[in-house]
């Protein structure tokens, strides 16, 4: 069996989605003399690194579903289609994508519901100063295809999922009850069907986002 890691690497100065989010600061301590050590984390906050939200982060928590009411069997072994955009065109800064582009690239193949749903554009950035800002990003036909299939999760290799002339990517995405999973990583490794996505993240009470470890598993 295969399986493949797909959450980023948390570590000092990783990416962050502007300034209002704080820097990543781990620093070790020393519970007792010369025993006992321990990291604490400074600003680790509930988008830090790979993530699971719901859309309770676009339409407030009153109301709409956090992470606490998932429950734990829906986010493990779920069924996953992986869809590989071209890198040589989808991988270079701010490309556009579209619903025509995602169609083509899964070559007209059906996706079952509550399943996941994941595209990769080759935007293997992670490291770099301009990983959010120059971020491929999804156009309004792009959102609207991947939700008609009504999937538990959607996810992908880009951080910055609607770009400056599409600003209600969020807002269509927020009117379903799918979970948004990104920015992912060696999903250029993962195959196109047959692979089963488990995600978990700590055991948070009230929050609608929080760090993830993904993993696919596929057969050899």
């Amino acid at each position: 069996m295969r399986v493949i890691d797909l959450s980023g690497k948390i570590k000092k100065g990783i990416w962050l989605y502007g300034d209002v989010y704080p820097e990543f600061h781990p620093r070790r301590i020393q519970v007792a003399k010369n025993t006992y050590f321990c990291d604490v984390f400074d600003g680790f906050s509930s988008h830090t690194g790979t993530y699971l939200e719901t859309t309770a982060h676009f339409n407030g928590y009153e109301g709409n579903p956090l992470l606490q009411d998932i429950d734990i069997k829906e986010l493990v072994d779920i069924p996953c289609y992986v869809i590989h955009l071209d890198p040589l065109r989808f991988g270079r800064p701010n490309s556009p994508i579209s619903a025509a582009d995602l169609n083509q690239a899964a070559g007209g193949a059906d996706f079952a519901p509550n399943s996941a749903i994941l595209f990769s554009c080759g935007w293997e950035n992670w490291d770099s100063g301009d990983f959010l800002d120059d971020s491929p990003y999804l156009t309004r036909s792009a959102i609207q295809w991947l939700l008609s299939w009504e999937p538990k999760i959607i996810g992908s290799d880009i951080p910055a999922w609607q770009g400056p002339a599409e600003e209600d990517v969020f807002e269509i995405f927020s009117k379903h009850n799918s979970l948004l999973l990104a920015p992912l990583v060696n999903l250029k490794d993962a195959p196109i069907s047959g692979g089963r996505l488990t995600v978990l993240t700590p055991n948070l009470t009230d929050t609608c986002c929080a760090p993830a470890r993904a993993v696919l598993t596929a057969e050899e």
